[in-house]
């Protein structure tokens, strides 16, 4: 473990935390995901269980179940109180074979005849074929609604996303042709023979993706042995960079989300996160280090950085992050954000530096104006009471008056850097301002403060420029307040 107590300057800041295995995760965010409603894609009449009475459609049983227009598939009682036959149905369910299933929910539109005062409709599921099945729940509570005539349906669900009803209902069952349901229908008063409408039935599967993990010293992500299931995570898996296996990236890859908790390098190429409701999140090693055009893409999801210990990212010239999300930088530990030159950071949602625990934006210019930053892009900023501005000098000697729009947002700038400091070559003497003067940008503008104040921090300064919405200016190069604690 990298003491962070003795990390203090920019450089020695960077090379902290590219050479301290320092960064680990907390437990992986996995959510769950789902087919969304499937109609059926074949339906058929079927004795098991049943009484007698045959569902009899308009069209036939598949179209009259597909869509909810009141063309409806029927059914009437052979005896009173008795069960109806069975109406099959299957549906186009495929869901990746290394998620874990974890419920199956099905809404029924529907309503009773007129004969029937206390109707009722029972779903039952089969692995086999229908040589068995059994019974699951209706969890809407109330079977079919009413009882009328004048098609005033209600959509009742049963199941659940969170249940599996049946010991042998799992991801490989569920994709299998021989999965069915069965709809059975009856009039649980018993006072006289009934009929029932079926308009329209949607089934819908929920699971967890698979997560593939890397393994051993690490590797290349498009190498199959570099993860532990022996094949590179796709679209539909989870990747997990595991400690001590970091992972470089040469290619185009994809994965559903992402755990970073050994570095993770994109050397060329991309890693683009395409689950919907997928999570990036970083806390044991860096996010990752982006060489020339390269491109990290979180797709919909929010990039935590520095979740339960210190994390850190770089982009360096020509790379760029896009986040589909809210980037929260120094989400419950601390985390940092490197650009360097063309770099580009930029996030759909909203920007939060140091909200939570400490936050730190290093700005590295190439050069002065547009051309020496690519800055980052969001929709709200929050700097918050634990953040920082780290402004290097390594790439670029500036002189007063040399300035950057290093944050450009479409909503609102709220709140002031708690530190700000300038270092590298040629900062002696030189403090930095910045401000959110000018709408819908974060300046940062380079300013001459003399080198007769050695040892002190010019906070007259930043009290004079204290009327700006979000300004600060550190003074002279050497003064050090303490990132860590």
């Amino acid at each position: 473990m990298c003491d962070q107590a003795k990390v203090r300057n920019h450089s020695i800041l960077r090379w902290g935390y590219i050479l301290c295995g320092l960064f680990s995760l907390g437990a992986f965010s996995v959510h769950a995901e789902s087919t969304g409603p499937l109609l059926p894609d074949s339906a058929a009449g079927s004795t098991v269980s049943g009484n007698g009475g045959s569902w009899t459609p308009v069209g036939s049983l598949l179209s009259d179940v597909v869509t909810s227009d009141d063309v409806e598939v029927s059914v009437t009682e052979a005896t009173a109180g008795t069960f109806t036959y069975g109406l099959e149905l299957t549906f186009p369910i495929s869901i990746p074979a290394s998620a874990t299933l974890d419920g199956v929910e099905f809404n029924i539109e529907s309503h009773g005849g007129s004969g029937a005062t206390l109707p009722g409709l029972l779903v039952y599921l089969s692995t086999n074929g229908g040589a068995s099945y059994a019974h699951i729940p209706n969890t809407t509570g109330t079977f079919i609604a009413t009882s009328a005539t004048s098609h005033p349906d209600s959509i009742e669900t049963w199941g659940s996303p969170t249940d599996l009803f049946l010991p042998a209902l799992n991801t490989a069952a569920v994709n299998a042709s021989t999965f069915k349901m069965i709809i059975l229908a009856t009039d649980f008063s018993g006072d006289a023979t009934s009929s029932y409408f079926v308009d329209y039935v949607t089934c819908e599967v929920f699971y967890t993706p698979g997560t593939y993990g890397s393994t051993g010293a690490g590797g290349d992500w498009s190498i199959g042995s570099t993860w532990d299931s022996g094949f590179k995570p796709t679209t539909i898996e989870n990747a997990e960079i595991a400690s001590d296996s970091p992972v470089q990236v040469t290619g185009s890859e994809q994965c559903f989300g992402l755990e970073v908790n050994d570095r993770l390098t994109i050397n060329s190429g991309s890693v683009v996160v395409t689950g919907t409701n997928s999570s990036v999140t970083a806390g044991v090693s860096d996010i990752g280090e982006l060489a020339n055009y390269s491109v990290f893409d979180t797709g919909t999801a929010d990039l935590d950085l520095g979740v339960a210990v210190p994390a850190a990212y770089i982009g360096y010239p020509g790379s760029s992050v896009l986040i589909g999300g809210d980037a929260n930088i120094g989400a419950g530990h601390y985390g940092i954000v490197t650009v360097e030159g063309s770099a580009s950071f930029n996030a759909t949602g909203d920007l939060n530096v140091g909200v939570g625990s400490q936050g730190v934006l290093d700005i590295n210019p190439t050069a002065n104006g547009a051309a020496g930053i690519g800055g980052i892009v969001c929709d709200n900023v929050t700097v918050g009471a634990n953040s920082s501005l780290q402004f290097s000098t390594d790439y670029y000697t500036p002189s007063p008056g040399d300035s950057w729009d290093i944050i450009t947002y479409s909503g609102s700038a709220t709140g002031t850097f708690d530190l700000i400091e300038i270092s590298g070559p040629g900062s002696a003497g030189l403090g930095i301002e910045v401000s959110s003067a000018k709408a819908g940008v974060v300046t940062v503008t380079v300013v001459f403060t003399g080198a007769g104040l050695p040892g002190t921090t010019n906070w007259g300064l930043v009290a004079l420029l204290s009327t700006l919405a979000f300004v600060g200016i550190l003074a002279v190069y050497g003064v050090r307040k303490q990132l860590y604690t």
